[in-house]
Parts: structure tokens; C-alpha cells; sequence
């Protein structure tokens, strides 16, 4: 993404990232049509003195949007200025960050609507264990400027959920997902969703740590 930032000759003074599997629903075209109006245009603007704007995910698994299990909403930096906004280079978890300025949140949604089987999913979720158990056992945690909600749990998950024990801490993300935050709301659905995020992927996170450790 960084390497598109650099080299492709960009024309457009805002810059929306956006994933695959990933579309803005109506309400948030027209949110976004407001804001990125040029100077020249008479109608009101909202992106005068902001250079970049967090805006909510919705995920669907299974058909379902899954509303609870503090899975939404989940906000992320994805439009921005252009020369105002990078993203990450890390192992696992990388976020856009803003370079300078004010940022904004809009109101309305982008959906995260994953169309393929299960066993992509959990293929892809071994791939992503594999890569942040290196990172954790190498300590590669940088250090960056992530803000607003995605700062803070990073900062949670390196100074808390890391310094609980092996393995027994995926069972106290499971039943603070799936009970404390009302998980078990989205239905079956969000019961294979929540168990297979919150547990099964974090528990293997832990084998595979505990796997090299004993190499």
C-alpha cells in the first residue's frame, strides 16, 4: 500500500482504502460524496480542516452481521488526504496511521462481507497465528503513532492480554466476548464467529508460541 502511496501518480486529493471483500454502503457514499467536495464547490463541505477520518466496520460471517461480542463498532482509519496518511509496516495488525493533523469520524458504515467457505477462513486464520507468534516470540512489537480506538487495543492486548499465562487467557477473551460482551446475541452465527476469533485462533496463537519455545 505504502509502495501505491510512493510511486502511482495519485490525481485525487482524497484517498480511500478499502479491502476485496469490502464495499460502503449507500448512507456512506453520500457522507463521503460531503466531505471530499472541492474548494471551489458552493455547497457545505465537511473536510475543510480535517485530514483524515475514521469510519466503522460492519462484518457479516455467515450472512449474519455480527453486532455484539464488542465486534462493532470497530473503527479504523481508511480515508484520508492525500500525502497525509501511511500505513504500518508491521508483521500483523497493520493500521493507516495519519502523518499530520486533525481526524474525524463519519456516521455511517463500510461492510466487510467475506463471501468464501469456511476452510478459507480458517486457513487464512493459521497463516495470521503463524505470523503473530513469531512476532510475539521476537518481541516485535513497534512502536507507531495508531490513535483513537485501534491505539488503545493495541495497547491492552501488549501490557495486558500478553502478560496473562499461555492458553488460559484465550479462554478469558472467549468468555469475555461471547458473556460479558453479549456474544452469544448473534446467534449461531456468532457462536462459531466468537469461538473460532476469540478462542480457537487465539489458543492456537499460544500453541504455536509454545511450540517454538520447547524447539
Amino acid at each position: 500500500f505504502n509502495w501505491v502511496l510512493d510511486n502511482l501518480k495519485i490525481k485525487n486529493d482524497w484517498i480511500l482504502r478499502l479491502d476485496a471483500d469490502e464495499y460502503l454502503t449507500e448512507e456512506l457514499k453520500e457522507e463521503i460524496d460531503v466531505i471530499i467536495r472541492p474548494p471551489q464547490d458552493p455547497r457545505p463541505c465537511g473536510g475543510r480542516n480535517i485530514n483524515g477520518y475514521y469510519i466503522k466496520r460492519r462484518v457479516y460471517f455467515m450472512g449474519r452481521w455480527i453486532k455484539h461480542g464488542a465486534y462493532y463498532p470497530v473503527w479504523f482509519l481508511r480515508l484520508f488526504r492525500k500525502g497525509k496518511g501511511r500505513s504500518e509496516q508491521r508483521e500483523m495488525d497493520e493500521h493507516l496511521v495519519l502523518l499530520e493533523g486533525r481526524v474525524g469520524k463519519l456516521k455511517n458504515d463500510f461492510v466487510d462481507d467475506n463471501k468464501k467457505y469456511l476452510t478459507w477462513w480458517t486457513e487464512k486464520h493459521n497463516n495470521y497465528a503463524s505470523r503473530e507468534a513469531m512476532a510475539i516470540s521476537n518481541f516485535k512489537f513497534q512502536i507507531s503513532n495508531l490513535g483513537g480506538q485501534a491505539g488503545r487495543k493495541r495497547w491492552l492486548k501488549n501490557n495486558f492480554y500478553y502478560r496473562l499465562p499461555l492458553f488460559y487467557r484465550a479462554f478469558a477473551y472467549f468468555i469475555y466476548r461471547y458473556f460479558l460482551r453479549l456474544g452469544f446475541l448473534d446467534g449461531k452465527e456468532g457462536l462459531i464467529f466468537h469461538f473460532l476469533h476469540a478462542f480457537w485462533y487465539r489458543f492456537l496463537i499460544d500453541a504455536k508460541i509454545y511450540e517454538k519455545q520447547k524447539v
